[in-house]
């Protein structure tokens, strides 16, 4: 994911375009071919990112280009497992937060959202007790009429191998209160790996929390 300005150079799209300007009409071309797509804060209107859209692309843009060279000579076995922490962070899990945003756009359902999904995206939160900004993968916001749009729900998005566990849900608690959310906002985790036992439990025990493993994202509501 990245800022207009440096991704739409297609014979660089590291190197930043000083004049953003210059990068209106190839940044439409790719778009309208499908291949980046714009990405708005769900909080902050005017902040809005692109992102590669086609994970095929991310893989040749990521893995393939830089090593062609060793791929060419068969080494393509020793490039994979050097690329392995890459493919994740940078192109499975991306896809994966893609289609949790995806789901709770089109396929949630309002009980498991606290509400209807006007409007999905990440967001930032700026934490003073950890001197960082936090990263929201899933921010669910519902426009109501003649009154503010309010949060239904935050999700975090894991593509690791192993299952998530209550760490994860306490890091969503903090950032619901660092939002000054009221506690009934829904607290969303998704995984590709599954959830602990213990954090099913309280899941089990809890109207907040909802658990989305890869077969409900596929299936469910």
């Amino acid at each position: 994911m990245t800022r207009r300005s440096r991704l739409a150079n297609p014979s660089s799209w590291s190197r930043k375009i000083s004049n953003a300007a210059s990068s209106a009409h190839p940044l439409t071309v790719l778009a309208e071919a499908g291949l980046v797509a714009p990405l708005s804060d769900a909080i902050k209107q005017k902040r809005t990112t692109h992102h590669v859209a086609e994970p095929a692309l991310r893989l040749h843009q990521l893995i393939i280009a830089p090593n062609e060279s060793r791929l060419t000579r068969h080494h393509g076995a020793e490039v994979w497992t050097e690329v392995a922490d890459t493919v994740a962070a940078r192109i499975y899990g991306p896809h994966l937060e893609h289609l949790a945003r995806t789901w709770c756009a089109e396929d949630a359902s309002k009980a498991t959202l606290g509400g209807t999904a006007s409007k999905v995206g990440p967001t930032e939160v700026a934490c003073q007790e950890h001197r960082c900004n936090h990263e929201i993968d899933v921010v669910v916001i519902e426009a109501l009429a003649q009154s503010a749009d309010r949060v239904t729900a935050l999700g975090e998005v894991k593509w690791r191998s192993d299952a998530v566990g209550s760490d994860q849900l306490t890091r969503l608690e903090h950032l619901r209160t660092l939002m000054k959310l009221p506690s009934n906002v829904k607290l969303l985790l998704f995984s590709r790996a599954g959830f602990t036992d213990a954090l099913h439990h309280v899941a089990t025990r809890r109207d907040d929390v909802e658990l989305v493993d890869l077969q409900r994202l596929y299936t469910g509501s």
